[in-house]
């Protein structure tokens, strides 16, 4: 897999290929011999350059030949929320989906208010249960949280006695707003970068 070239090594590129173009045409030499050599090198180096450019980056950024696989199924957590995002600006109502593999797919979620009391809630299943790890996806109306900032979980009632009240709570913050924020992603959007998991 290769790299878009940046903006910076674009103009490079740019500047030895029309370089290579100059050195083509002779520029000004009678020497036959000269420009094909001179052709040739440039070639070479201009070929040289832009494979050099898609195989390698800076440090920062680590080889893109070798890109992380996706997290395999089994890493992943017992419920992944993969909207909305952490941090997401939410009005009206929202998209809660994700994936996944606990007991009979059951689930139940609550946005919380600043004392850890329910303002809403509800319950949803998976597409399967453990082991199985299926998806879900719910709209989630908004009508009787006020705006403010609030915690959404998302969790599994417990099955066994000595099981916590939320067994694998997930917490996903989340900003309700009186009307949709400018520039804010859509909250039932694919985060970018795809999700983990392909959920």
């Amino acid at each position: 897999m290769t790299r878009p070239l940046g903006s910076g090594r674009t103009v490079v590129v740019v500047a030895l290929a029309a370089l290579a173009s100059l050195l083509a045409t002779g520029c000004g030499s009678s020497d036959d011999d000269g420009s094909k050599g001179s052709t040739k090198t440039s070639t070479t180096d201009t070929t040289t350059t832009d494979t050099t450019e898609t195989t390698t980056t800076d440090d920062d950024h680590g080889d893109p030949t070798e890109l992380p696989d996706p997290v395999p199924e089994g890493e992943l957590p017992p419920i992944q929320v993969t909207s909305p995002t952490s941090l997401a600006y939410v009005s009206g109502s929202f998209v809660l989906a994700g994936s996944a593999q606990v007991t009979e797919g059951a689930l139940q979620w609550a946005i919380l208010d600043a004392d850890l009391k329910p303002m809403t809630q509800g319950r949803m299943t998976a597409s399967c249960g453990a082991p199985c790890r299926g998806k879900f996806r719910a709209r989630i109306p908004l009508a009787k949280v006020p705006v403010g900032s609030w915690e959404l979980h998302v969790w599994t009632p417990p099955v066994a006695d000595d099981d916590p009240p939320r067994v694998h709570d997930t917490m996903t913050p989340i900003t309700v707003t009186a009307k949709p924020v400018t520039g804010a992603p859509d909250p039932g959007a694919t985060p970018p970068g795809g999700v983990p998991g392909g959920a």
